[in-house]
């Protein structure tokens, strides 16, 4: 067992402690926080009248349920 004189051998420690566990019981991303499906064009067209909107894209993203990096390549690609 690491020594948990640091945070990044208490981070280690937890790691190795439950990643077996975890493992197990199948670990991972949790997506029903996410919408994995491909956006459809009224996504993308929602997306660009909150930009209009003066929203700032984090908060079009938490709007949407779409990941951070897709509201912004969407937004870029429509200027």
């Amino acid at each position: 067992m690491l020594r948990a004189d640091t945070t990044a051998n208490r981070c280690l420690e937890l790691v190795q402690r439950h990643c077996p566990r975890l493992m197990r019981e199948g670990g991972g991303r949790i997506e029903s926080y996410r919408k994995t499906n491909k956006m459809t064009q009224e996504d993308i067209n929602q997306i660009i009248a909150l930009k209009n909107k003066n929203m700032n894209v984090i908060e079009i993203a938490i709007e949407t349920g779409f990941s951070l990096s897709s509201v912004k390549r969407h937004i870029k690609n429509a200027k």
